[in-house]
């Protein structure tokens, strides 16, 4: 992946927005994460850095 373009002190914050997102999309969440996803692809992310992200995700889904 590319270098961290938010310093580690501020991943709280982000974290925040990102549970606020979710919080108010409701019943419509999994909507919001795929469309918050496809922006952030399209504007900050390669094809590879993506797929990365995916797979990290998934294994610290667990289970």
């Amino acid at each position: 992946m590319t270098e961290r373009t938010i310093p580690l002190a501020k991943l709280e914050t982000v974290n925040d927005s990102l549970a606020e997102g979710i919080d108010t999309a409701g019943s419509r969440r999994e909507l919001f994460l795929t469309k918050l996803t496809f922006y952030l692809a399209a504007h900050h992310a390669s094809e590879d850095e993506l797929k990365k992200a995916v797979e990290i995700s998934l294994k610290d889904l667990g289970g």
